[in-house]
């Protein structure tokens, strides 16, 4: 089986698991089946960041390429990218999820103010890279200055007996040249682009940053760690995210942790754009699913549906990558030189925050806020306080509630949702303040005083791997789920969303407010061609020094591709 043939098959089988059906049950993507053509299915990133030097409470900015196997990719396999600000131990002190396509991602991470100084990696990868383990990942040298304590970060010498080398920049395929060498403080100048006509050499996009000339490496880029053997580091433990951020894990049996196979999950979130979804397990007891298109951290509800008397426990697989640093870090040393453009990088910083104010991440929530459900337009809404007091839930459905009928069953009461069409043989779904409810018997237990309106669907309604004979929402006064209990098993946690998107602001020059700026100018993708040049005008700083412009991409067969050029500030 070619590489395509098993991105196509292994696809296939994705789709399944997130559209399965009761029946679907003779495949899971897991199966160690794959394993071999998995492993000659790798994904790369290589990311590039607009300076390697930075101070606390400041944003780092990057750009990112993508190839799978040795060469470029006319479709990203992975939809995210996983992008992390590590310490020498593998610590995080910031990360995000970023949309990844063929050509790549860009994007942002703010540095946190309580960062000690010391030497950091921004590491970067996709979830599919974890299976080949942490030597696989993109690891870009950092350096972080805070000023405001003197506690460093020490190296992690004895963590690692792996020396890794840094990879230099040896393809200059990239014209790149000032209209001067020198200009006055907030002079415009003029930059003139394009990539070198030369044999394998293809129009593309590089990313250009323009800074003080001690702030950004100009030989080095990332960390060079060498090709893993493949077979002894891979662990088939995730799938590719093909369609967006994905939750993944896997439901056992409380008692014995045997997989639980055909476990029905639902899934809630919460929030301006609240939404449910839900999916069923494999055969090994395992579940994969796509959250909604959504950025910022995300407060999410799970519940497994009961089936008998076991009980089920669900674990969700962590996200970001835990692993140590897979090479000896160092020590934290300043040369007198860093230490001259350091003291000035963070005075600029200081001086941003008193004439800007302290950067902070955008809201969670952020794109459609909508006012409109998830389930759309109801079939009927029952407004309680627009009738008289019913004394119980029986009373209510039987008198108020339209379509939707009570049955007993041994003495019990169940619900049915009538439609046109029979849809008996599925159960309707049961929401009590966006939270499924599985036992009709505390259904039937709430005091109707407590409920503000009852909303249904008299059409079979589809989420994932489950079929529902209609839907049932029930909105509760107080938001207290109207006393009723959270199904046994079920929590609340956290998940993040893809990063907001942080857009570098345009510097405009002004009499009254210095120019602070540490990073000229930022653009994380540029499209060059070796049959066209490309002309962009900034404004050079108005403290005096040199400065570098640096431009860096990939060629088709994945070598780093640079153009640099020089130029002076100087007081006219």
């Amino acid at each position: 089986m070619n590489d395509k043939n098993f991105t196509y098959c292994l696809i296939i089988v994705l789709l399944g698991l997130f559209c399965s059906t009761p029946d679907a049950t003779s495949q899971t993507a897991w199966d160690e089946a794959y394993r071999e053509e998995a492993l000659r299915n790798r994904e790369y990133v290589t990311l590039f960041t607009d300076r390697n030097m930075y101070a606390v409470n400041e944003r780092i900015y990057f750009s990112s390429f993508y190839r799978k196997g040795q060469d470029s990719a006319k479709e990203s396999w992975s939809k995210v990218l996983y992008v992390e600000l590590v310490t020498p131990s593998g610590s995080p002190v910031a990360n995000g999820k970023f949309h990844l396509n063929e050509k790549g991602s860009s994007g942002s991470l703010l540095i946190p103010a309580d960062a000690m100084t010391g030497n950091y990696y921004l590491r970067s990868y996709t979830r599919w890279m974890q299976n080949f383990g942490p030597r696989s990942y993109c690891y870009t040298p950092l350096t972080i200055i805070n000023p405001y304590t003197k506690e460093v970060l020490t190296g992690n010498n004895g963590s690692s007996d792996l020396d890794a080398d840094l990879i230099r920049m040896s393809y200059p395929g990239v014209k790149c040249r000032t209209d001067k060498n020198s200009y006055a403080p907030g002079e415009e100048v003029k930059l003139e682009l394009g990539c070198l006509a030369s044999d394998g050499m293809l129009p593309g996009e590089y990313c250009l940053t323009v800074v003080h000339a001690g702030l950004c490496d100009t030989l080095y880029t990332q960390v060079n760690i060498g090709e893993t053997s493949g077979d002894s580091d891979f662990r088939f433990n995730y799938l590719p995210e093909i369609r967006g951020v994905s939750i993944s894990g896997s439901v056992v049996n409380s008692e014995d942790l045997a997989p639980a196979r055909r476990a029905r999950l639902h899934f809630s979130t919460f929030g301006k754009q609240a939404e449910y979804f839900g999916t069923v397990t494999d055969e090994l007891g395992r579940f994969i699913l796509t959250l909604p298109e959504r950025t910022g951290m995300q407060e999410i509800f799970v519940a497994c549906e009961p089936s008998g008397d076991a009980e089920m426990e669900v674990r969700i697989d962590q996200d970001f990558a835990p692993d140590p640093i897979p090479f000896r870090t160092g020590q934290f040393t300043l040369s007198p030189s860093e230490k001259e453009v350091s003291t000035r990088m963070v005075l600029n910083m200081q001086f941003s925050n008193v004439y800007k104010g302290v950067q902070t991440n955008p809201s969670p929530e952020s794109g459609n806020n909508s006012v409109v459900p998830f389930y759309g337009k109801p079939t009927s809404t029952i407004y309680l306080g627009e009738f008289i007091d019913l004394p119980t839930m029986n009373e209510v459905f039987v008198n108020l509630v339209p379509d939707v009928f009570v049955f007993y069953d041994k003495g019990k009461p169940y619900l049915e949702i009538y439609s046109p069409i029979n849809m008996s043989i599925f159960p309707p779904l049961i929401l009590i303040d966006k939270i499924p409810v599985f036992d009709y018997q505390a259904i039937f237990s709430i005091d109707p005083k407590r409920l503000e309106r009852i909303e249904v669907i008299n059409e079979v309604y589809v989420r994932g791997g489950l079929m529902y004979g209609g839907m049932l929402f029930l909105t509760s006064r107080q938001g207290d789920m109207a006393a009723v209990d959270l199904p046994e098993g079920s929590y609340f946690f956290d998940y993040q969303a893809f990063h907001p998107r942080d857009a570098q602001v345009q510097y405009t020059p002004s009499e009254r407010i210095p120019d602070t700026r540490n990073t000229l100018l930022w653009k994380d993708k540029i499209s060059l061609d070796p049959d066209e040049l490309k002309t962009l005008q900034f404004h050079a700083a108005s403290q005096i020094g040199e400065y570098i412009v640096l431009v860096r991409g990939l060629s088709p067969l994945g070598e780093i591709v640079y153009g640099m050029s020089t130029f002076n500030v100087e007081r006219k």
